[in-house]
């Protein structure tokens, strides 16, 4: 899903060194999907926000749940 066009913010955080390495993996391994599928490339912020998109929708289910 590209969101080419789409107003973008920065955004600075900080992590823990632990929660940074789950981050280096998780991209690792996107970026190791799209060159094994054949699939164009993204970028780590284009993975970033795919992590944060999921991890508030998990969220949002959880707390809809209770």
């Amino acid at each position: 899903m590209s969101r080419e066009g789409a107003n973008k913010v920065r955004v600075d955080i900080n992590v823990t060194a632990d929660t940074k390495a789950l981050l280096d993996g998780i991209i690792a391994h996107e970026l190791e999907e799209d060159r094994c599928n054949d699939r164009p490339e993204r970028s780590k912020s284009e993975i970033l926000e795919m992590v944060l998109r999921k991890g508030y929708n998990a969220w949002k289910d959880q707390v809809h749940k209770a």
